[in-house]
Formats: C-alpha cells, sequence, structure tokens
C-alpha cells in the first residue's frame, strides 16, 4: 500500500510541478530509505517500485540545499516569498489591501478628530451644567436619578464615548507581507481546475487503501483522482 501511496504522491507532484514550477527548487521531504525497506513479492510491484524510486532521488537531485516547502523561516528561500515575488496577482493583491488600508485609516482619523470634537464639547457643556435634586416626601433633598439630572447624562455621555481600533492589515517586513498575501490567496493560488478537489480525495484515498484492500477500489480511486486531469 505504502508503494501505491507513493506513486500517487508522485501523479500530484507532476500535476503540480506542470503548473508551479518554482517547487522543483525544494526537496520532496520522502526519505529515500523509506522505499528501500519496502519488502515487495509481486514480480509487477518490483518493477513499479525503481520508478517511484529514480523520481525520488531526482526530485531530490533538482532540489537546492537547505530549501524545505514545510519551513517555517520567512527569507528568501522561502517558498511564499518566492512565489508572491513572481506573482503579479498576488502583489495586485498586495497594493489593493493597503490601498483599501490607507483610506480605512484616514476615514479613522477623521472619526476619531471628530470624537475628539464631540468629547471637549461635551465636557465645557458639563462644567456649565450642575446637578439637579427635589425634595422627597420625607422633605429631604435628594438627587435626581441620573437618567433624570442633566449633569449625569451628560457625564454618562462622556464616560461611555468609544471609539474602535484601526489595525493595520498586513505586518511592515515585506517578506511577512509576502507570506500573509499568499496565505491569504492560497486557494487561487492552488486549488486549480486540476487540484480543486485533493482535499476531499484524501481522505477518500486513505478510505479505500486502508479500509477496501482490493484492486477494483484502488483502481476506482485512481479514476476519480485523474478526472479532472483529462
Amino acid at each position: 500500500m505504502l508503494l501505491t501511496i507513493i506513486e500517487l504522491w508522485i501523479a500530484l507532484d507532476k500535476l503540480v510541478l506542470s503548473q508551479i514550477s518554482l517547487l522543483r527548487d525544494y526537496s520532496p521531504e520522502i526519505p529515500e530509505s523509506l522505499l528501500h525497506r519496502l519488502l515487495l513479492r509481486d514480480p509487477l510491484h518490483l518493477r513499479r517500485l525503481p520508478l517511484a524510486v529514480e523520481y525520488v532521488q531526482q526530485c531530490v537531485y533538482h532540489a537546492k540545499v537547505r530549501y524545505s516547502i514545510f519551513s517555517d523561516a520567512v527569507d528568501e528561500r522561502n517558498f511564499t516569498v518566492r512565489y508572491f515575488d513572481l506573482s503579479p496577482d498576488l502583489q495586485s493583491l498586495r497594493d489593493r489591501i493597503l490601498d483599501a488600508a490607507g483610506i480605512q485609516k484616514e476615514a479613522k482619523r477623521r472619526e476619531l478628530a471628530e470624537a475628539n470634537d464631540r468629547h471637549a464639547r461635551l465636557c465645557q457643556d458639563a462644567s456649565r451644567t450642575s446637578h439637579t435634586y427635589s425634595t422627597n416626601q420625607y422633605g429631604q433633598e435628594v438627587h435626581n436619578s441620573s437618567w433624570c439630572c442633566p449633569r449625569c447624562r451628560l457625564d454618562d455621555e462622556i464616560q461611555w464615548m468609544r471609539i474602535a481600533v484601526h489595525e493595520w492589515p498586513l505586518p511592515r517586513d515585506p517578506q511577512q507581507i509576502a507570506r500573509v498575501v499568499f496565505e491569504l490567496s492560497i486557494s487561487q493560488c492552488f486549488m486549480t481546475k486540476n487540484c480543486k478537489k485533493i482535499e476531499e480525495r484524501d481522505t477518500l484515498l486513505f478510505t479505500i487503501l486502508f479500509n477496501k484492500k482490493d484492486k477494483y477500489h484502488t483502481a476506482l480511486f485512481l479514476s476519480f483522482l485523474c478526472q479532472d486531469m483529462i
């Protein structure tokens, strides 16, 4: 079953590389020793194994040193950064995000200025307004409830003034920006017509290969996997 899984990975890898050649620079992250440990008896399997080993070896050979697709380091070797630098669409998305953020920031500044002006006016009004009192049934002077007292109403309005914080949507570092924009647009980058069902098919793959261990279901899976590749 492991050999079949590797062959399915090879088919998907070839498909993705035909669309994103930049991935050739990155290690497949599949150790050759994994394939060398396989114990195969069927002559057909013995003929398939060298083809899989050769493909993995070629991927490792073409990959650049210390280039890993799973690396968390955000530098010039990071795949998302390099992909961003080669993608006009992602760069355009970054520019649209920054333009929209700039407009929102200016609008927030105007909103803050207006709120500050209103706060100053309310404070001035409050300084000129006194609390109101009334006499109760026992002849005692008591403070009116806050909703009846004009000074209390002003104080409450001042206390509860709020303005939402504007958060800049992207990091300041250019490489971090590239990574964030890539993640925002990952569906456009990778969920192409040929690849859009990969996540769903991962579950189907393991269901078939581990629960339906027969050639019929394996062939059925392969047919389903490749239906969009024609």
